[in-house]
């Protein structure tokens, strides 16, 4: 689970609806996760992290898109634009140019 320290505990049993708090970019992992989400619990809330990229407007789109097929009205957008500042991504910096996709790549671009 991410850490060296085992639950040794159950965790307290609870009887009211169970929410499910989404990270949602308005990509298809997004929409896919959501969708999963919502099949498994009573209520979903999303969030949404701008970071600078460049395609933030048509993401945003997409988030509220998938949100409101959901019917999801807990949604929480942040901006967090000093991680533009870190560089060193095409999805953030004008100088690099975004690559053409290989579809055949086996590889991570």
């Amino acid at each position: 689970m991410g850490g060296s320290e085992e639950l040794t505990t159950a965790p307290a049993e609870y009887d009211g609806p169970q929410l499910a708090v989404c990270l949602v970019s308005g990509g298809m992992d997004s929409c896919v996760t959501a969708a999963i989400a919502n099949e498994e619990n009573d209520e979903l809330a999303f969030l949404h992290v701008s970071y600078g990229q460049r395609t933030e407007k048509r993401e945003r789109e997409s988030f509220e898109a998938i949100a409101d097929h959901f019917r999801v009205t807990s949604r929480l957008s942040v901006s967090m634009e000093q991680l533009a500042k870190i560089g060193g991504s095409s999805l953030t910096d004008d100088a690099i140019p975004v690559t053409t996709p290989d579809l055949l790549s086996t590889g991570i671009p």
